[in-house]
């Protein structure tokens, strides 16, 4: 049986990171990306497109916000 993702996994799954890396939540940051653009069908059966969008999601959050530093 393979593992499928939703969209609220993907919110959570960038908001770990985000918290990781920085210490802050995504709800502490101001509202700068649309995580719906991020998310398409293939993410919720693929594996690897989901967590290529978790990565793009959390790396361009970071850079909007003014966390290079941290981005990569």
């Amino acid at each position: 049986m393979s593992k499928t993702y939703d969209f609220l996994t993907f919110k959570r799954q960038v908001n770990y990171r985000i918290e990781a890396r920085i210490g802050m939540s995504v709800y502490d940051l101001p509202d700068v990306i649309i995580f719906d653009d991020y998310w398409h069908d293939d993410c919720r059966t693929n594996e690897d497109d989901f967590w290529n969008a978790v990565d793009g999601a959390v790396e361009d959050l970071l850079l909007a916000n003014g966390f290079e530093e941290y981005a990569f």
